[in-house]
């Protein structure tokens, strides 16, 4: 069966789920991209920390660290 017809599966002809969920991830950074850094500013601005995943923990940032 063919995702692009509603079925569980993929065609040989058709990429792979893993390549199409790769392309879905890349579009939704590009597209949410300006939004999220907006969000970020906008913490920023108010004087309010934001978190960050780093070294398989989430960390608190600062505003004052907040890159602009």
């Amino acid at each position: 069966m063919d995702l692009r017809r509603g079925g569980l599966g993929v065609s040989r002809e058709s990429e792979s789920a893993s390549e199409a969920d790769e392309r879905i991830q890349e579009r939704i950074v590009e597209e949410a991209g300006p939004a999220i850094r907006e969000a970020i500013l906008d913490h920023k601005r108010a004087g309010n920390p934001i978190a960050e995943w780093r070294d398989g923990r989430v960390v608190l940032v600062p505003p004052e660290q907040i890159e602009d």
